[in-house]
């Protein structure tokens, strides 16, 4: 695969991308980048800061409109709003990552207002005005007009397997000051977002604690990249208790550094990591959850649930979205 792809110039247009207030922020798509890079494709990004303003993204049009004459071999856009800042040339085909929010919020089950729901809708569409697609899971796939779906390719988000890997637990709580002795739960997200259903999240812990006193939900919204693996490394459990999600990076971080990890079937949960060592899917209730909990603290480290997600690493996910390119360009003919 690298032969046919080495060489290839690409641009790369995401509105989530790590700077320096929120260093965290779309570490996913840095590290595709970088895994892309080391297979001979050429990256250069325009990042869209979205949270600074609507500007933002003018900003980004104009840029991206000046940065295609310089001739690139493939535009890949990450995320629906960023599919639409790139459309906006004509020369290059366009690639679009879906990642979760952006095509999933169109469901009406999710609680979500109306304007959350018409941009799914018309992001849906843009997908018309691409050469290919990606989606993080099947569930994603199926909301892309039926005509559409063949030149999809389902491929989540890869993961670091060097950054994220089991250490030494009691040297973890050692350097967080957390009591060697107590079960704590992580909750890695921002626990106002609604999509990530915080308040389930506590509840089942609540409802674990009456029986496993001293146990501690711990909430990790903020953390920079590097404190990450620390605390999964220290906790007994993650908990992930969105209403729906793609391809999450934090559930195969965590199998990655062998956490065990109690979830919602949602995305590619339900889907491909369902039923691998160290998941527990559970019913989104309290007490189905509390006892998915209870199973996962009591099994401990799960090593396995490392080489069972291997197949997610960031060199095998590269070589999958470079196909994804040697096919719109002809490479992969």
């Amino acid at each position: 695969m690298s032969a046919r792809v080495s060489g290839l110039r690409v641009l790369f247009v995401a509105n989530r991308w790590p700077d320096e207030q929120r260093p965290w922020h779309g570490i996913a798509m840095c590290d595709q980048a970088r895994s892309l890079r080391e297979l001979g494709i050429e990256i250069d990004v325009i990042p869209i800061r979205g949270y600074a303003g609507r500007g933002a993204y003018l900003g980004a049009a104009v840029s991206t409109l000046r940065r295609v004459a310089r001739r690139y071999d493939v535009v890949h856009a990450h995320y629906g709003h960023s599919g639409m800042v790139a459309r906006l040339q004509l020369r290059p085909p366009l690639v679009v990552s879906y990642l979760g929010t952006d095509l999933l919020a169109a469901v009406p089950a999710n609680g979500l207002g109306p304007r959350p729901r018409l941009e799914a809708a018309v992001f849906r569409q843009l997908a018309r005005l691409a050469a290919a697609t990606i989606t993080q899971s099947r569930e994603m796939e199926r909301v892309l007009p039926r005509s559409l779906r063949a030149r999809n390719t389902v491929i989540a988000e890869g993961v670091d397997m060097l950054r994220f890997a089991p250490a030494d637990r009691t040297s973890a709580r050692r350097e967080l000051g957390w009591a060697l002795g107590e079960p704590v739960i992580l909750f890695v997200s921002d626990p106002r977002r609604t999509v990530k259903n915080f308040p389930l999240a506590r509840a089942a812990c609540d409802a674990l604690a009456a029986r496993l006193p001293g146990l501690r939900l711990h909430v990790a919204g903020d953390m920079t990249p590097a404190d990450v693996p620390r605390y999964m490394n220290a906790a007994d459990a993650l908990i992930m208790t969105s209403n729906y999600e793609g391809g999450p990076s934090v559930v195969k971080e965590a199998m990655a550094c062998a956490l065990p990890v109690v979830a919602t079937p949602v995305g590619i949960l339900n889907e491909v990591l369902r039923g691998l060592p160290g998941i527990h899917v559970a019913a989104p209730e309290p007490a189905a959850l509390a006892g998915a909990l209870a199973m996962a603290i009591e099994g401990g480290r799960t090593p396995a649930a490392r080489e069972a997600i291997a197949f997610m690493s960031l060199e095998r996910v590269a070589e999958r979205v470079a196909g994804v390119y040697a096919g719109v360009t002809g490479g992969g003919e």
